[in-house]
């Protein structure tokens, strides 16, 4: 059985890459027992939803936007970050 790091990783793989039928019974076993590892594969598939530019199927409200004051700190802080690097 792998561990949810392991996990992660293959389920990062995935999207670049087709998993063999033991990688995708290993990930499929995994997350059927594994509520955290369940959540973070929804999140990727959301995430490459939206990097794809498809609609997000789950998302009620499409016109959701962030506020410019959160906009700002999300600015801030990636500014700050590439400056630290």
């Amino acid at each position: 059985m792998l561990n949810c790091k392991q996990i992660t990783k293959l389920i990062s793989e995935s999207f670049s890459r087709r998993l063999s039928i033991s990688e995708r019974l290993r990930l499929w076993m995994h997350t059927a027992m594994c509520s955290t590892c369940r959540s973070f594969l929804r999140l990727q598939v959301r995430l490459q939803q939206v990097i794809r530019g498809k609609p997000v199927e789950d998302d009620k409200d499409n016109n959701r936007q962030l506020s410019q004051t959160a906009r700002e700190r999300i600015a801030a802080l990636i500014e700050s970050r590439l400056k630290n690097d």
